[in-house]
C-alpha cells in the first residue's frame, strides 16, 4: 500500500517531470523571449521609408514640372524662330508665335496657378555666332532680328509629403530656349572650294557679288587636303560612285547641305570630273560615269573645244569616234595671255565659251588674283563670235542688242542668248572628219541649269580643313557657271595646258541661302533650330 502523507505528487510524462504551476522558472522564460522585438524595429523603419518615399515623390513632381517648363521653352523659342524671315513684322509674327502658337500645359505643377505655361520675356538678336557660341545684339528690327531667347514664367511645386522633413515648397522653377533660323541649299551638288582670298587682308571676306563674269580656275592635287575643290557630305556616302551621283544626276539625291556648319570631305575623286562632263554630252566611262538609279541628261547648249567622229563609237574621250581636241594648228590654244588675231581665229576648228585669256594660254596661267586662281573675266569673244556664228565683233554686239555703252557679257549670259528662245545654233564647225556640236548627241537632253552648280566658299585655313571636317563655317556660297568640260588638253605645240581634273567656271553671282530662292539651282529650306 501506497503513502502519499507528507509528499508533493509528480507526474512522469516519459520525457522528465514538470514542474507544477506557479514555478518562478516561467518569469525568466518570458525574460528571455526575443520574437516579439521585430514590431518596434518595423514601426521605427516605416516612419523612415513613409518619408523617403514622400521625398522621392515630391522630387519626381519637381523634375517632371522643370521637364514640363522646358519643353514649353524649347517649343516657343521654334516657333518665334520660324517667323525670323527679314520681311515687315516679323518680330511681332514670332512674339505671336511663341505666345499662341503652341499651347503647353503642366500636368505636375500644383501651385494654384492652372495649368498653361505662358511666356514671360521674348528677346530678340540680330545674330548668333555658332563658331564662338554668342548672341549678336539685341534688336527690334525686323530685318535685322536672327535669332531668339524666351523665358518661361516661373512656376512652384508644393510638396506634398516632403513636408515630413521640414520642407514646404519648391521656390521658382523657371526655363528658357534660345533658337534662330537656319538656312539649307537642296538640289545643288555637294561641292566646297577654299577661299581663294583667304590671307589677303583686303579681300579675305570675299565678296562673289564683286566678281560676276569671272573666270576660276577650281584643282584638287592632293586625295588628303582640300586644295581648291573638295566635296560636302549630304548624306548619300563618299564612295566614287555616290559622289558621281551627287554631281552628274538631274534631281540630286541625299539630304539637303546646311547653309553653316557643313561636313567637307575634301580630296581628289578622278572618276567624279566624269559625272560633271555628262552636263556636257560625254560619257568617258560609260554606264559607270552616271550610276544606275538617276538620269544625267546634257545641257540643251553643250558647244566645247572637242569634235567627235560621225559613226557609232564611244561618246566617251578614246577612240576614234570619240570627244577629242581638234588637230594640232586647229585647236583653239591662244601662245599668250591676248585675244586671236584674225588670222587665228579662221584657223580654229572648234571652240566653246573659253577660260578667261590669263588662264587659256597655260596651264599655269598668268592670272594675279587670288593666287592664280582668280582670273580677270576678259575672255576671247571675238574669237567665240567668229568661230561659231562668224560674227565680227560689231556683229555679235548688235545680235546681243549691246548699245555702244553697254559693257561687254559674261559668258553665261551669252549661254542664255544662246538656249534662247529662240535657240541660236551657229554654224557647223569641224577637223579632220570629225564635228562639233551646239546640241546633244550622246546624251539626253536636259534644262538650262544642268551648265549651273552651287559651291561653299570655306576659308579652309581659319576652319582647319585639311580633310574630313564637321560644323565648318561657310563663307559664302556661290552660284558658278561650268566654262568648260574637264579634259587633258594641248596647244597646237603639244604642251599640256589643262588636265582632266580641272574644272573652269565663271562666278554667276553669290547665293544669300536666306533670299527668295531666285536660283534656279537652288531650293531653300528654312530650318528653325535650338542654340541652347
Amino acid at each position: 500500500m501506497l503513502k502519499s502523507k507528507g509528499h508533493r505528487r509528480s507526474f512522469d510524462c516519459g520525457e522528465g517531470v514538470v514542474p507544477e504551476a506557479g514555478s518562478s522558472s516561467r518569469l525568466s522564460d518570458f525574460a528571455k523571449d526575443s520574437t516579439a522585438a521585430v514590431a518596434a524595429l518595423f514601426a521605427i523603419g516605416l516612419f523612415v521609408l513613409v518619408a523617403a518615399a514622400g521625398v522621392a515623390w515630391d522630387w519626381t513632381r519637381m523634375t517632371a514640372m522643370d521637364s514640363e517648363l522646358q519643353n514649353a521653352a524649347d517649343q516657343a523659342a521654334l516657333a518665334a524662330a520660324t517667323q525670323l524671315d527679314g520681311e515687315a513684322d516679323a518680330i511681332a509674327r514670332a512674339t505671336n508665335a511663341a505666345s499662341n502658337l503652341v499651347a503647353n500645359i503642366s500636368r505636375m505643377s500644383n501651385d494654384g496657378e492652372g495649368a498653361a505655361l505662358t511666356v514671360q520675356t521674348i528677346t530678340f538678336y540680330d545674330g548668333y555666332d555658332q563658331a564662338d557660341d554668342e548672341f549678336g545684339d539685341v534688336t527690334d528690327v525686323d530685318a535685322e532680328a536672327g535669332a531668339v531667347r524666351v523665358q518661361i514664367a516661373p512656376r512652384e511645386a508644393i510638396y506634398t509629403l516632403t513636408p515630413i522633413v521640414g520642407v514646404m515648397r519648391s521656390g521658382d522653377i523657371t526655363a528658357e530656349a534660345a533658337a534662330a533660323l537656319g538656312s539649307a541649299i537642296c538640289n545643288t551638288p555637294p561641292v566646297m572650294i577654299c577661299n581663294p582670298f583667304e590671307g589677303d587682308d583686303a579681300n579675305e571676306n570675299w565678296d562673289a557679288n564683286d566678281y560676276i563674269g569671272v573666270g576660276l580656275k577650281l584643282i584638287t592635287d592632293d586625295a588628303g587636303a582640300p586644295g581648291n575643290f573638295g566635296f560636302l557630305r549630304n548624306g548619300l556616302g563618299t564612295g566614287a560612285q555616290d559622289l558621281a551621283r551627287a554631281l552628274g544626276y538631274n534631281n540630286q539625291p541625299g539630304e539637303c547641305v546646311p547653309g553653316q556648319g557643313v561636313e567637307t570631305e575634301p580630296g581628289l575623286k578622278d572618276v567624279v570630273f566624269n559625272a560633271l562632263n555628262t552636263r556636257f554630252d560625254i560619257s568617258t566611262n560609260g554606264a559607270n560615269t552616271c550610276p544606275n538609279g538617276g538620269t544625267c541628261s546634257a545641257a540643251p547648249i553643250v558647244r566645247k573645244d572637242l569634235v567627235k567622229g560621225n559613226g557609232n563609237g564611244s561618246c566617251g574621250t578614246s577612240g576614234n569616234n570619240s570627244w577629242d581636241q581638234p588637230i594640232a594648228g586647229e585647236r583653239y590654244a591662244p601662245s599668250s595671255a591676248a585675244a586671236l588675231n584674225e588670222a587665228e581665229r579662221a584657223a580654229v576648228a572648234a571652240m566653246g565659251l573659253p577660260r578667261d585669256l590669263c588662264h587659256a594660254w597655260s596651264e599655269d596661267g598668268d592670272c594675279a588674283a587670288g593666287s592664280g586662281v582668280v582670273g580677270t573675266g576678259n575672255w576671247d569673244r571675238d574669237a567665240y563670235f567668229e568661230v561659231n556664228f562668224g560674227y565680227d565683233h560689231a556683229g555679235w554686239r548688235s545680235a546681243l542688242g549691246l548699245g555702244a555703252g553697254d559693257p561687254d557679257p559674261s559668258r553665261y549670259q551669252v549661254y542664255q542668248w544662246e538656249a534662247g528662245p529662240p535657240a541660236r545654233a551657229g554654224s557647223a564647225v569641224g577637223s579632220d572628219g570629225k564635228s562639233g556640236h551646239y546640241a546633244p548627241v550622246c546624251r539626253a537632253t536636259g534644262g538650262a541649269e544642268r551648265r549651273l552648280i552651287t559651291a561653299a566658299v570655306i576659308n579652309c585655313d581659319a576652319e582647319s580643313v585639311t580633310g574630313h571636317q564637321t560644323n565648318v563655317r561657310v563663307q559664302q556660297w556661290v552660284e558658278f557657271f561650268l566654262v568648260e568640260p574637264s579634259f587633258n588638253r594641248d596647244n597646237n605645240a603639244g604642251t599640256k595646258i589643262t588636265d582632266a581634273n580641272d574644272v573652269y567656271v565663271e562666278v554667276v553671282r553669290a547665293v544669300d541661302v536666306g533670299d527668295d530662292g531666285e536660283s534656279s539651282t537652288v531650293v531653300r529650306r528654312d530650318i528653325p533650330y535650338l542654340i541652347r
